[in-house]
């Protein structure tokens, strides 16, 4: 598919949500739930935001850290995707990635100067998340980066 007609295809999906009352940003960040990394990569060209966010709050870059999704995540953090966003529940990128034992995810997140102590609603930590979760190497990365 060319940049194109793949272009063309985005601005007439964006019209037909928009008539169903989803937001461009929410559908983008529902597709590229699943979507191929050059569909992301073409929304993202043809303007779509890389903090983009659902209807809770949640970015595209949290969604592929609790996916496993790592090339989605280099392509959102190579296009200045904010590490620091939370959504509605307080929870950041890297608090999905630490609650699932995403390490690699974890550590392209920590290197864009993620606030690793940051708390969500309930008052809960990465580390904390990772605990639950039973990911031991997680709370050992987070540990070793400084997390409390």
């Amino acid at each position: 598919m060319s940049r194109f007609t793949t272009a063309a295809s985005i601005i007439v999906l964006i019209v037909l949500l928009v008539a169903c009352g989803k937001t461009p940003e929410e559908e983008f960040v529902e597709n590229a739930k699943w979507a191929d990394i050059e569909e992301i990569r073409s929304s993202l060209e043809a303007g779509m935001s890389p903090d983009a966010m659902d209807g809770a709050g949640r970015t595209v870059l949290m969604h592929a850290a609790s996916r496993g999704r790592a090339d989605v995540a280099k392509l959102l953090l190579s296009k200045g995707a904010n590490v620091n966003l939370s959504d509605e529940t307080g929870k950041t990128a890297l608090m999905y990635a630490a609650e699932l034992g995403q390490t690699d995810i974890a550590q392209l997140i920590m290197r864009e100067h993620a606030d690793m102590n940051a708390r969500n609603n309930k008052g809960e930590t990465a580390v904390e998340l990772a605990l639950k979760g039973g990911h031991t190497d997680m709370v050992q990365l987070l540990r070793m980066a400084g997390a409390k």
